[in-house]
């Protein structure tokens, strides 16, 4: 008996292979054989349909093994990264960068300034500069009395700019203290001025010893009032329960008369810091405050070293006012070498606190150093363990 049997299309046409099957089951062996057809069609159709389902943990596993880079992929995705940032980082600092002027003169000899003015300096002192160190104290501002043998008050010779581990400590630091008289003008509110000179080794710093002794271009200056003015108020106040006050008569009397006075204060310290920096500073570019410590030759291809008079680290309790009562002083000069980090976070410290005027002891208050130098000292005298940022303050003033 013949069956015709459509080819099967994968989708349904199993079921009737099967019902062929079963028909040729009446004629003996044709029912064998339809069965054979309709298991070779289910196969072809089981070949034809979507592939099995695989276990799901073993995809896993095969996308996290896909999704971890190798080393040389993670250093190079890094290097991408920041090759990246480093030229947007480039392209913004050229934005606000000034064009950069030759660095050497043109068309004239060594030390001629370049009529655009903006040729970078160097230090006029090199690494290794033997130099003397000459301190005058005097009562006025402009240049002390050089023959005065009592206005010399320290000459330290031979000292070596860029020093590090000289002087007893090991530190290139050096102490001079000073015990003087003082005049009936500087008890009476009157100044006091500290006149520091750095020559070369053998030289003056006194003009009138003429060309052979004294060298103008070699010769590094400053100045520093040691005296500080600050404006001190007066209060009648007493004690409740007794009736008794701590101030003195004096006080009372001017309790009485005036609400303020301004009065001259002493401290007695001062660092003498000489930057030790080589870089290449251009006149008229040098960024404030910086600037007011620049001091170039007249040929701007060279600047002097820079002096700074320090009184960064001096505690405003120290400050006693000066009276008729303060016939002797005293004072400690420290010189210390100093990075140009350090002098640029003192000389900005500096500047805001000449922009501040008010009180910084009780009832006293003085220009050119604000209530914030007040909180510092505060912090200053705390111990470590009760403000663990002390350690960051003393570890910047080591």
């Amino acid at each position: 008996m013949t069956e015709n049997i459509e080819p099967s299309n994968g989708q349904g046409e199993v079921v009737s292979a099967g019902e062929g099957g079963g028909g040729g089951g009446e004629g003996g062996g044709g029912g064998g054989g339809g069965e054979g057809e309709g298991d070779q069609q289910v196969a072809l159709a089981d070949s034809a349909g979507p592939p099995a389902a695989q276990d799901p943990a073993a995809q896993d596993g095969g996308q996290q093994q896909a999704r971890q880079p190798t080393a040389g992929e993670s250093f190079m995705a890094i290097t991408k990264s920041l090759v990246i940032r480093a030229i947007i980082i480039y392209f913004i600092t050229s934005f606000f960068r000034r064009p950069q002027q030759p660095t050497g003169p043109q068309g004239g000899t060594e030390g001629q300034l370049d009529p655009s003015g903006r040729n970078p300096a160097l230090n006029l002192f090199k690494d290794g500069q033997i130099m003397d160190l000459y301190v005058y104290m005097a009562e006025f501002d402009d240049l002390p009395p050089f023959r005065d043998p009592k206005a010399l008050v320290w000459c330290k010779k031979d000292l070596v700019f860029g020093d590090w581990t000289s002087g007893p400590n090991g530190d290139g630091t050096y102490t001079k203290s000073i015990t003087f008289n003082t005049s009936s003008f500087l008890r009476n509110n009157g100044s006091i001025y500290l006149h520091v000179y750095f020559v070369m080794s053998g030289n003056s710093p006194n003009p009138a010893d003429g060309l052979e002794g004294y060298n103008k271009k070699y010769t590094v200056y400053s100045s520093q009032r040691l005296n500080k003015y600050k404006r001190r108020r007066y209060k009648k106040t007493s004690n409740l329960i007794t009736g008794e006050t701590k101030l003195t008569d004096e006080e009372v009397m001017k309790a009485d008369t005036l609400k303020e006075e301004v009065v001259s204060h002493w401290h007695p310290n001062i660092t003498v810091n000489m930057v030790y920096d080589f870089t290449q500073w251009t006149p008229g570019a040098v960024p404030p405050p910086l600037d007011e410590y620049m001091e170039f030759t007249p040929a701007g291809d060279r600047y002097k070293p820079i002096v700074f008079m320090n009184t960064y680290w001096n505690l405003v309790k120290d400050y006693q006012p000066i009276n008729h009562t303060s016939e002797i002083l005293d004072l400690s000069v420290t010189f210390q070498p100093l990075s140009l980090f350090r002098w640029q976070l003192y000389a900005a410290q500096a500047m805001k606190s000449r922009y501040e005027c008010q009180s910084v002891l009780p009832g006293c208050q003085q220009h050119g150093q604000g209530a914030s130098d007040l909180e510092l000292s505060q912090i200053m005298q705390l111990p470590e363990n009760e403000c663990p940022a002390f350690e960051l303050y003393s570890s910047f003033r080591k």
